[in-house]
This record gives C-alpha cells, structure tokens and sequence, in this order.
C-alpha cells in the first residue's frame, strides 16, 4: 500500500473491500475520520495503529474475515458502530475508552472472540455491541461497575461474564 500524505484528515472508505490487501499502510497523526476505511479487506490481518487524532472508528474494519489483531483505540474516539462487526477471526479486543458513545454492533458476528475490555464506570447503552460473539469468555469492566453491567439492558445477558479490571493479567 502506498504512502498516506501526513495532511490527510478524512480517510472514510479510502480501502475499502481491497480484498487483497494484507498489510496496511500507517495511519498519519492528522487523520480524524476514518469510516469503513478497512471495511471488507477479506485479506487483511493485522490492523495499523490508530493515532490520537481519529474520532470516528465507524465501520472501519468491519467485514476484516482475517482480522486477528485489533489496534489499540486512543481516547480520542466517539464512534465505533460497527467497528469490528463481522470479524469471525478477531479473538481479542482493545479495551474501549469511556469517551466512546457510539458501540452500535460494535463487536457483532465476531464469533471466536474471547474477551473484551469496556472502560466506561456507567455501562453505555448496549446497543447489540456484542451480539453473536458466541465464544466470548471475559468481559472486564472498572471494578466499581461490575455491578452495574451485570444488571443493565443488554449487558445483563452477560452477566456471568463481567470481572472486574483490576483482575484482568498484565501482558
């Protein structure tokens, strides 16, 4: 993949179902929306960074069938809908910054992830985040809010899986 110039801002749909492209190209520090960028790269395996510039993360992998490795998210992010939707390779997730408030099907049909990592202290709406994720395992969440998850809409039918963050093992 060629070389993004680093005044790029708007990334949205730029590789989109390029179904051969197996490395991406690195993301420049002024990139800020990056909508379905990645979105049904079948080849795809491992995501680039994403930097701190980026606020809308919609889509941008979704349909990524050999996505194995998810990038960290930077707290700058708001939006994820569908972020991560239909990626049966993905086995862990990234932990999610508090500041998201978007998490529409976020996770949605990726069927061998295991684990997750909110890091919102109020469970956000739930929105069919993690729907069809049928071999997730973990859900952590800040200690002070495993409570909370495991009673609200949409989180409760997780509720044997939340623990608290503090427990999670150190890479």
């Amino acid at each position: 993949a060629p070389g993004i110039p680093s005044s790029v801002i708007d990334m949205s749909s730029t590789f989109s179902s390029c179904s051969r492209l197996v490395t991406a190209p690195k993301i420049p520090n002024s990139v800020m929306m990056m909508p379905s960028t990645f979105s049904s790269c079948s080849s795809l395996v491992t995501a680039p960074g994403i930097p701190n510039s980026v606020i809308d993360m919609s889509s941008t992998f979704a349909g990524c069938l050999s996505l194995v490795t998810a990038p960290e998210i930077p707290n700058s992010v708001i939006s994820m809908g569908h972020t991560f939707a239909n990626c049966p390779s993905l086995v862990t997730a990234p932990g999610i910054p508090s500041g998201v408030t978007d998490m529409f099907c976020t996770f949605y049909g990726c069927s061998s992830l295991k684990e997750v990592t909110f890091l919102h202290t109020t469970p956000p709406s739930y929105d069919d985040t993690l729907t069809d994720c049928s071999k997730l395992e973990t859900i952590y969440v800040p200690d002070e809010a495993v409570d909370a998850y495991k009673t609200a809409t949409g989180w409760s039918e997780f509720a044997d899986k939340f623990k608290p963050l503090s427990s999670k093992p150190s890479e």
